[in-house]
């Protein structure tokens, strides 16, 4: 019997955080799951890490060769799928609960076949430990706004596998790829579903969330929303969504020139704690 699940993680020189990721995996209370790792060619102990997990995973299918990326990595995996549904985990990532798949499966079981993606909620982490933040899965809300950006938590996207009998990620994009994907396949709002639990807890320490893949991050988005045809209506969103993106842009090297300097760090610090005091204030009114 083939797999219910397949777990797709692309690594390269992961061996610090990969545990993580492992013990989840190991410890999940349904089995019928496979773990596909595409490695980068890695020259740490990221092989041996993932080796030394064989006996406490049902099935684990592990390669090592170089590739140009993540979706690359992502590409190659593909051919390797067997599960009905599949879930893309960074090494920096963890399943919620030893439950966690146990918990899920019921509700994908019972999904029409033309729902290809269904999504938990997520999580946050920071340094192995809890943020309190958390990011829910909102369907209506998230293909609303697909012509824009994107606000899937992807870590908690379980994408049905038959998506990719025809259809791969675009090797070119580095961190915007995900949205590329899914902003070309999922075009009817009945597509996709929520599973109502939190499936992922993702580090906010990786890639995606370092500032200084902001001004790759947004040209990548608007890489991926020329691909899709956006409604009229969405025009006005996407104008807006492009003037915030500038705003932060100027926020950023204003701190950036202010907090190079002992006077700017101390107007820096005054202006936060004035931000924080009005926003306290608007709270409790």
């Amino acid at each position: 019997m083939p797999p219910f699940f397949t777990i797709v993680t692309a690594t390269r020189n992961a061996g610090a955080t990969l545990p993580g990721l492992l013990e989840s995996l190991a410890g999940q209370t349904r089995r019928d799951f496979e773990l596909i790792i595409q490695d980068g060619a890695s020259t740490d102990d990221t092989l041996a890490l993932a080796e030394s997990y064989r006996t406490r995973l049902p099935c684990l299918s592990l390669i090592s060769e170089p590739d140009t990326g993540i979706y690359d990595a992502w590409n190659r995996a593909l051919a390797r799928i067997r599960g009905e549904w599949v879930l893309f985990l960074g090494a920096d990532d963890a399943l919620a609960s030893p439950a966690t798949l146990q918990d899920a499966a019921p509700g994908l079981a019972g999904l029409p076949e033309h729902v290809l993606y269904c999504c938990g909620d997520m999580a946050y982490s920071s340094q192995g430990m809890p943020t309190g933040k958390t990011v829910r899965a909102d369907m209506d809300f998230h293909f609303k706004k697909l012509p824009c950006k994107m606000t899937i938590p992807h870590p908690a996207l379980f994408h049905r596998s038959a998506l990719f009998s025809s259809n791969a990620f675009d090797a070119a994009f580095r961190i915007g790829g995900d949205y590329d994907f899914i902003a070309k396949t999922w075009q009817h709002r009945e597509q996709g579903r929520e599973l109502g639990m939190i499936v992922t807890v993702m580090s906010v320490d990786g890639c995606s969330h370092d500032p200084k893949n902001r001004a790759l991050m947004l040209h990548e988005r608007k890489k991926a929303r020329r691909r899709v045809a956006a409604p009229l209506r969405m025009i006005p969103l996407i104008f807006l969504e492009d003037c915030n993106d500038r705003l932060w842009d100027i926020k950023q090297r204003l701190k950036l020139f202010l907090t190079g300097r002992a006077w700017g760090r101390r107007l820096w610090n005054a202006l936060s704690t004035l931000r924080k005091t009005l926003l306290a204030g608007n709270r409790s009114s």
